[in-house]
């Protein structure tokens, strides 16, 4: 994002925390909810990410369970795109400890 290219940016490598941490930045959103810059690059990022949400998911196996919740009871101004990267998020979250849980009883 720094260095101009967050057009350039693959989502499928983003870390489930770097997401966590991010989304507002890779959604182009101010602190009101609106648009927070209107670099075209920004912009595309913002319609990539969504893209990304929509078709791939997003990774939250390294997400916590408290800092989803936490971020949710905190937050007065979350967004409905920031809504649905959580809810993703949380649902990855716990897919990850089904798998875990099946595998551990396996053995």
């Amino acid at each position: 994002l720094s260095a101009q290219r967050a057009d350039d940016i693959n989502f499928n490598k983003v870390s489930s925390k770097a997401t966590f941490l991010l989304t507002k930045a890779f959604l182009n959103e101010g602190l009101d909810g609106g648009v927070r810059y209107n670099d075209p690059k920004r912009i595309r990022c913002a319609e990539l990410f969504c893209e990304h949400l929509i078709k791939n998911g997003v990774k939250g196996g390294q997400v916590m369970p408290h800092e989803i919740v936490r971020k949710i009871l905190n937050a007065v101004d979350i967004s409905r795109a920031q809504e649905v990267v959580l809810d993703k998020q949380w649902k990855d979250l716990w897919r990850n400890v089904i798998e875990e849980v099946k595998n551990k009883a396996k053995e």
